[in-house]
């Protein structure tokens, strides 16, 4: 029997704005705003605990798929949950926690998610770990949004939104995949688990792909049961036009149901320091 390697490339759902953050502080953090937003963030909003017997009994059926969260359901929006602060500008910010009890991490999967020109979202951990700032410009087209996963069972989110743009930022979530899969979020399983296929860009080996590395990236897939790690390339096509093509194994989207490719995570520039693998 002979072996057939199988690619699947990915067109139109992968654009040049997938999940574009600007990088900065919360207003919390920020010196302007921290001492008139001190001790406001609310009590966290307690979600349902994920069952994750349940989950690792689904694993054990299903054996090579690398699944390491899955969905609860949740409601979560500016409307029914965290507080509104107005600044003496004018300006206001929006503090919200959210608690899964026994989370190792979270990934909010919003079904709507506009931002007006000036707003700025961001999601934290306790950890320090920061994602965003998440602006207009991060918006897609189809008002989904996903952002990477928030170690820990506490995620913090703060909106900060102009006073010129009051009440036209609009978020909400009726999901959020909770991380029950250790190794997947803590290193051993994003570097030292991959085949002998797969090599440290910054050994010796990879001394003359300086140049390819650039587009390849760790891409974070989300599926109807969850999410799952994979990687891929960014590849050209005969006609030079330009056009983000993105290749990768068929079988990432094996991992999991119905995948929902307009939500995929890429993160590129995702690599060790050196030839030590992380973890």
């Amino acid at each position: 029997m002979r072996n057939r390697l199988t690619f699947l490339i990915l067109f139109a759902a992968f654009t040049a704005q997938s999940q574009i953050s600007e990088g900065g502080l919360p207003p919390s953090s920020q010196p302007e705003y921290q001492s008139f937003l001190a001790g406001k963030m609310p009590a966290p909003g307690a979600l349902p605990a994920l069952d994750k017997a349940k989950a690792l009994a689904e694993d054990s059926h299903a054996p090579g798929q690398n699944r390491f969260a899955a969905p609860i359901t949740v409601d979560v929006s500016l409307e029914n949950i965290g507080t509104w602060n107005i600044l003496p500008n004018g300006d206001r910010v929006w503090l919200c926690a959210l608690r899964s009890s026994g989370a190792l991490g979270l990934t909010l999967i919003f079904d709507a998610f506009k931002l007006p020109p000036g707003a700025k979202f961001f999601a934290y951990g306790a950890n320090q770990q920061v994602l965003g700032a998440y602006t207009a410009q991060s918006c897609l087209p189809s008002g989904k949004f996903l952002i990477g996963v928030i170690k820990g069972e506490t995620a913090f989110l703060e909106l900060y939104e102009p006073k010129t743009v009051l009440g036209q930022s609009k978020i909400s979530t009726k999901r959020v995949d909770v991380s029950y899969d250790a190794n997947a979020l803590n290193g051993p399983e994003d570097f030292n688990d991959g085949l002998s296929c797969n090599v440290n860009i910054n050994c010796a080996t990879g001394a003359d792909w300086q140049a390819q590395k650039k587009g390849v990236a760790r891409i974070l897939m989300v599926f109807s049961n969850g999410e799952g790690w994979c990687s891929g390339t960014l590849i050209a096509n005969t006609s030079n036009t330009f056009e983000p093509n993105f290749l990768t194994a068929h079988h990432c989207q094996l991992i999991g149901n119905n995948p929902d490719f307009g939500l995929w995570r890429f993160d590129f520039d995702y690599e060790s320091s050196n030839c030590s693998n992380p973890g």
